[in-house]
């Protein structure tokens, strides 16, 4: 088998998977999509090995897990969103 298969492979889909977000995805989903593989993903499975051993200590790992969501969302609202925002705002104030 080609070595070289799974990387291309893998590369073909994730610009497939850019290209989608940019076409066809609303700016909401844009940011879930970029915040959910880096932080709900990771932390479900750690959550998960967690809960078996202490319950209690598994919510505070959701909880955190949350707060991290949505510090990235904002992050990528900042990054990404908020100077268009801004001149909006800006535009309908006058």
């Amino acid at each position: 088998m080609n070595e070289k298969l799974i990387p291309t492979v893998l590369s073909v889909a994730f610009v497939g998977f850019v290209l989608y977000a940019l076409i066809f995805m609303s700016p909401l989903e844009k940011i879930d999509a970029a915040c959910t593989p880096v932080t709900l993903w990771p932390g479900k499975l750690l959550s998960s090995a967690v809960r078996v051993a202490d319950p209690v200590s598994a919510h505070k790992i959701d909880l955190s897990i949350q707060r991290g969501f949505g510090s990235c969302r904002r992050w990528v609202w900042n990054v990404f969103y908020d100077d268009k925002y801004q001149k909006l705002r800006q535009e309908g104030g006058q």
